[in-house]
């Protein structure tokens, strides 16, 4: 009996410790499943990182690329600003006008989204980006559902509101909703955390792990926030987006077929209407009606005709029909800057020859920016003395902006000194002498950009500022990562963020070894150092 009850025990022992080891096991598994669940995906109650414009510091904003290192960060979602083309294609897009990011002459929604695409989104932020395109809201959310990216949308042009409902609706994809700037989508919103701080994209301190630190510290339970740059907050949350798969676009769903209007319809529209809708009528006769549309076209005289002949695809009879339209160009100051827009966009010098110059203006000096033959340097720099003498003047301005890239355009380097006037001149007219500076890609411009970013002016200037400055100076190739180098004791929060990412991106591993090594940085110039070493590439 004594046997029986020892064996007993000792079985009852087996199975207690046997049953503690499945149980140990069934926890591990569980909890390797939440922490794999947490590297690769997110819930709406967890910590939310959007990237403010996406990886904007990484990659042009509003291209495939940026998309691609939003999620490459470790990023849960991105912030979107959206607004139509003038043929109703919603793109991402968020400055006013085009000129700066695309090198374009209009605003976007006084393009087709044919001319949109035509832009190079990429070429202003480096060499390896150039030829990318800029990117409609339905290509973002077809990359998002497939890569589990939430969104934080911003409204750019009034009255799309619906327009971008019936594409949520048409990939069913409300639950990526996250967040809208202005309430625009308040009731579908899937994020209802508090934020980490308000507008902490612009503090600047996301390239500083000790002030980031202090921040979740101080913040009791989850949060979201929107940042510049989310790596050294997705390495503060323990995550590890290097796991997450990169995964293509999920298929495209056609629209429902519009109903076309009536072609008299378009005929009283592009009669009567503003020049914007002018064009768009123009846009869907061609779409809708091509024979009808085609001999109406070519036979009126109205401004919105012309800017429409492209898309009727005519070949070498374009030529001769524009040439036709050039006397009456004198008489009617829009159809003559629609003349010179179709002479940059189709490269016909020969029409641009035949054109008149009254006075310079936007649109003759972005054509010049592609026919260098036709307007004299000497003029273009006139027109931007002009600028700076009259600074109060708004029609010189934007007439005088584009001169200056025009001029880079040309890679007209000397004389300089005109870059150097434009920089102290009105903010506009600076910031396109920055970027005219890193298209010119010259030594001159390294040493100018270079010293700018090294003087006090630079801490005056706003966050889309020094970014702009950061973006041209890097352009200038690795001759530049020493003027980085060289402000990274600066204690400047904004100028510190753009300098270390900057680096990271510009792969300055050895150059950032040999100044931790010597005894220039500060101690927060080396912990800047360090944090642009650890995300630099490969």
């Amino acid at each position: 009996m004594a046997r029986l009850s020892r064996a007993f025990r000792h079985a009852r022992r087996r199975g207690l410790i046997a049953g503690l080891l499945l149980l140990a096991l069934f926890l591990g598994s569980s909890c390797a499943q939440t922490k794999g669940a947490k590297d690769s995906h997110w819930k709406t109650d967890d910590h939310i990182i959007f990237l403010h414009r996406g990886a904007r510091l990484e990659a042009p904003e509003g291209t495939l690329a940026n998309l691609a290192a939003t999620v490459r960060q470790g990023a849960c979602g991105i912030e979107v600003d959206l607004r139509r083309t003038l043929d109703g294609v919603i793109v991402n897009y968020h400055d006013k006008d085009t000129f700066m990011r695309g090198r374009g002459l209009r605003r976007v929604e006084e393009m087709s989204f044919a001319e949109f695409r035509e832009l190079d989104m990429g070429a202003w932020f480096g060499k390896a980006f150039e030829g990318s395109k800029g990117v409609s809201f339905e290509e973002i959310l077809r990359f998002c559902k497939a890569n589990t990216l939430l969104l934080r949308v911003d409204l750019k042009t009034p009255g799309i509101k619906a327009e971008v409902e019936e594409l949520f609706q048409r990939y069913e994809a409300w639950p990526l909703m996250a967040s809208s700037v202005d309430g625009a989508f308040r009731d579908k919103e899937s994020v209802k955390l508090p934020w980490l701080a308000k507008h902490l994209w612009r503090r600047g301190v996301e390239g500083n792990p000790k002030a980031t630190s202090r921040l979740i510290k101080n913040h009791k339970g989850p949060f979201q926030v929107n940042v510049d740059d989310a790596r050294v907050l997705a390495q503060l949350l323990g995550r590890h987006p290097e796991r997450r798969e990169l995964k293509a676009m999920v298929a495209k769903r056609p629209p429902p077929p519009p109903a076309p209007l009536a072609f008299a319809a378009l005929k009283r529209t592009f009669a009567t209407a503003s020049l914007p809708d002018s064009k768009a009528a123009a846009l869907m006769m061609i779409q809708h009606h091509p024979e009808k549309a085609r001999p109406f076209l070519l036979s009126s005289q109205h401004p919105a005709a012309l800017w429409s002949l492209p898309a009727l695809k005519l070949g070498v009879a374009l030529e001769a029909k524009v040439l036709g339209f050039f006397r009456a160009a004198f008489a009617h100051p829009k159809l003559l800057n629609e003349a010179w827009s179709l002479a940059g966009r189709t490269g016909n010098t020969t029409l641009a020859r035949r054109l008149p110059i009254v006075k310079l203006t936007p649109a003759i000096c972005w054509a010049a920016s592609r026919l260098p033959s036709v307007v004299s340097n000497k003029a273009l720099e006139k027109v931007i003395q002009q600028c700076l003498a009259n600074p109060e003047d708004p029609d010189l301005l934007p007439t005088a902006q584009h001169a200056v890239l025009a001029l880079a355009a040309r890679n007209h380097v000397s004389p300089s000194k005109i870059y150097l006037q434009c920089l102290s001149g009105p903010k506009p007219l600076a910031l396109c002498a920055v970027a005219a500076l890193g298209d010119l890609h010259s030594k001159d411009s390294l040493v100018v950009l270079g010293n700018v970013l090294a003087s006090d002016t630079a801490a005056s200037l706003p966050g889309w500022a020094i970014n702009e400055l950061c973006v041209q100076l890097a352009r200038c190739g690795q001759d530049a990562i020493p003027h980085f180098i060289g402000v990274l004791n600066r204690n400047e929060p904004a100028i510190s963020r753009e300098v270390v990412f900057t680096l990271a991106r510009m792969n300055a591993q050895d150059a950032l070894k040999d100044a931790l090594k010597g005894p220039f940085l500060s101690p927060a110039g080396q912990v800047r150092a360090r944090t642009a070493l650890k995300f630099s590439g490969p």
